[in-house]
């Protein structure tokens, strides 16, 4: 078995800030480079989906972590697990609990992060 484990980071809404150093900005002054104008947090789940292809027709088994920077149980972020067939693991093994924060600074106990 080849077991390939992802991280991600899919950045934040640059509504949120317009500065040249928001991670955002930086991801789509990359992609106009490479004449793509796709918004970065689009850019990030289409090249992800494309990998995730890739690594699947490889036969390879995957573990994604992924700061998402949304509530990763939101439909958006769960039917792009759901195509693949991954699960949100901790969802999955405890759906009794609450969801909860999974940074510090937010204090609305909405799960961000996800494995």
């Amino acid at each position: 078995m080849h077991l390939r484990i992802i991280t991600g980071y899919r950045p934040v809404s640059n509504s949120c800030s317009d500065g040249p150093l928001q991670v955002a900005n930086q991801h789509e002054t990359h992609l106009l480079s490479l004449n793509d104008d796709r918004p970065a947090r689009l850019a990030f789940l289409d090249d992800l989906n494309t990998s995730i292809q890739d690594w699947l027709s490889l036969g390879d088994a995957l573990v994604l972590l992924v700061d998402a920077n949304t509530n990763v149980r939101l439909p958006e972020i769960t039917r792009f697990a759901q195509q693949w067939g991954l699960v949100d693991v901790h969802h999955y093994k405890h759906p009794h609990l609450p969801p909860v924060s999974t940074c510090a600074k937010n204090h609305h106990n909405i799960p961000i992060d996800g494995i």
